[in-house]
């Protein structure tokens, strides 16, 4: 029998460029803008980094 992964994420948008999305200890603010932000990954690059760990 194999065992499961769970996991559990929480996002919330704190403003009109972004969201935070928290896991265990974790906060991650993440790029929700049209025009982008320097300061944080927008979801597009946020898979391709989680996929390229």
């Amino acid at each position: 029998m194999t065992t499961k992964l769970e996991f559990s994420v929480t996002a919330r948008r704190v403003d009109a460029s972004g969201s935070v999305a928290t896991c265990k200890d974790a906060t991650l603010t993440l790029d929700t803008a049209l025009a982008g932000r320097r300061d944080a990954l927008n979801p597009a690059e946020l898979l391709l980094a989680a996929l390229s760990a």
